[in-house]
């Protein structure tokens, strides 16, 4: 993101270097942001149908037709971006097919260190699948100079009628000059407590009020 290029520009100006799933439920969700590995299920017979979204099969195949609309550029969009002094900004996309909001991407970075990412599938404005990525990086001590560590956590989260019911969980690192970094797409998920996931239901929430009134004022990150 824009924070950490700047941060990055500074680290090589000051020392003159530079820088630098097995199953279909995996596969499904890893496409997330990866327009190359869209799943070619029927989207558009999919993205037609009043099909419930009362199992794990339903939510996946609703959330690769939006994934394949999204790529094929059958969905309008509107965004707005917002900065909190400095220490946060972002930027909220909305994504919708005919008049109906199908998908919200949130990016922000904090504290210069700290990158998120967040998609939010919706129907008939509800949620029924959430995607977040967070990313902590730093420069790699001992390593070569310019060198970073990114930890990194994506999470899965299934609702119906906007409750999680089924919540997936997978952490790893990434070292800028490693040539054996994992391959993200190949780790498996662990299933997870869903208690934690009201905090996407409630930035959810947040940012669907937030589409009424897109200011750059400070969207800040539900608790």
């Amino acid at each position: 993101m824009m924070i950490r290029n700047w941060t990055m520009l500074l680290f090589v100006a000051s020392i003159h270097v530079g820088c630098q799933s097995s199953n279909r439920e995996d596969k499904v969700a890893d496409s997330l942001g990866k327009e190359t590995e869209i799943l070619d299920t029927g989207s558009d017979e999919i993205a037609n149908s009043s099909q419930s979204l009362e199992n794990i099969a339903a939510i996946q195949d609703a959330y690769v037709a939006t994934v394949d609309n999204r790529k094929a550029g059958r969905l309008d969009s509107t965004f707005f971006e917002y900065d909190c002094d400095g220490e946060k900004n972002g930027r909220v996309v909305y994504f919708s097919e005919e008049g109906q909001l199908v998908l919200i991407r949130h990016d922000y970075g904090e504290y210069s260190h700290q990158e998120y990412e967040e998609e939010y599938f919706v129907r008939d404005n509800k949620l029924f699948f959430a995607f977040e990525k967070a990313t902590s990086w730093t420069f790699e001590s001992g390593a070569a100079e310019g060198a970073t560590k990114d930890d990194v956590t994506e999470t899965r989260i299934y609702y119906q009628n906007e409750h999680a019911f089924r919540c997936l969980q997978k952490q790893y690192v990434v070292r800028s000059k490693s040539l054996e970094n994992p391959i993200p797409e190949e780790l498996p998920n662990k299933e997870l407590d869903c208690q934690k996931a009201s905090s996407s239901l409630a930035t959810f929430q947040l940012l669907i009020a937030r589409r009424e009134n897109p200011t750059n004022d400070c969207l800040k990150k539900a608790d």
